[in-house]
């Protein structure tokens, strides 16, 4: 968890990420997952032995219940790689057709928008 808050905060703020600012980060994840853990434990104990909990061993699952899921990551999958495809494509367009060499005030209004 806590090496998982620090990948994420430098994804979000990577322009400048001096390495005092990476044990800072790690240092605050490692206190909230120890403040969520004993949050959980009503701050009556805080046991380590259990910091990573695996989920219930008797908890089962049918076969047919994998297919939905699959057919949902296909359909998210597929339709992340569109979103870029078509991001790709508008960013070529956008470079062709809004360069600098003709700088008119509409074009320049849509292409902010």
């Amino acid at each position: 968890s806590p090496v998982g808050g620090v990948l994420f905060a430098f994804e979000e703020a990577s322009t400048y990420w001096p390495p005092e600012l990476t044990w800072r980060s790690f240092f605050a994840c490692v206190v909230a997952a120890a403040l969520a853990k004993a949050t959980k434990n009503g701050f009556t104990d805080f046991p380590l032995s259990t910091f990573v909990e695996f989920p219930d061993h008797m908890a089962h699952f049918s076969v047919w219940e994998l297919l939905p899921f699959s057919i949902l990551g296909l359909i998210c999958g597929l339709s992340g790689g569109c979103f870029c495809l078509f991001a790709k494509h508008l960013l070529i367009f956008r470079s062709k057709k809004f360069t600098k060499a003709t700088p008119r005030f509409r074009i320049r209004v849509l292409e902010v928008l």
